[in-house]
């Protein structure tokens, strides 16, 4: 799967995902023409919950799509903790 600027995620509700005729409109190339399912081995993992799957699938589109957040973390956003005070890095 490769993301590419203006693609759209959506995801379902845990217990029955998206509905058919959802399903069906993303089958659609007018509206991109992909749907994707995140593999999981049941051997060690059950389920995914809905938040998971969108971290892992915005966290794939994020880094396909060259944020520069994945990049370069900003200093401003590393905190460490000094003495029981939260400092960001540029603090310390």
């Amino acid at each position: 799967m490769t993301y590419k600027p203006g693609d759209w995620l959506v995801f379902g509700s845990e217990p029955s995902g998206l509905p058919p005729e959802v399903l069906t409109d993303c089958a659609n190339e007018v509206y991109g023409g992909r749907t994707i399912r995140i593999p999981i081995l049941e051997t060690y993992v059950r389920c995914l919950n809905l938040s998971v799957c969108v971290g892992i699938a915005v966290y794939e589109a994020s880094r396909q799509l060259g944020y520069e957040q994945f990049d370069d973390v900003s200093s401003e956003f590393i905190e460490s903790e000094v003495n029981g005070k939260a400092l960001t890095s540029t603090e310390l």
